[in-house]
């Protein structure tokens, strides 16, 4: 029984994972988007390219470290 919740719970985090990566991967498109909205209407628009580097940054943390565990073990 230690097997099944073993892989229970690496599915569980598998799927967090993807589920988080895909939620922040479209707020950073959704950030980009407003920011050219921004700048097409004359404003800045500074906000939104932060707030979109950063969730596409955080992205990219998660896929290194998942790619980490891969390698480390």
């Amino acid at each position: 029984m230690q097997i099944a919740g073993a892989i229970g719970s690496i599915a569980a985090t598998s799927l967090a994972a993807v589920i988080a990566v895909v939620v922040l991967f479209g707020l950073g498109v959704l950030g980009i988007s407003r920011y050219e909205t921004a700048r097409a209407n004359g404003s800045r628009g500074l906000l939104n390219a932060v707030g979109a580097g950063a969730a596409f940054m955080v992205c990219l943390a998660i896929a290194v470290f998942g790619l980490y565990l891969i390698v480390v073990k």
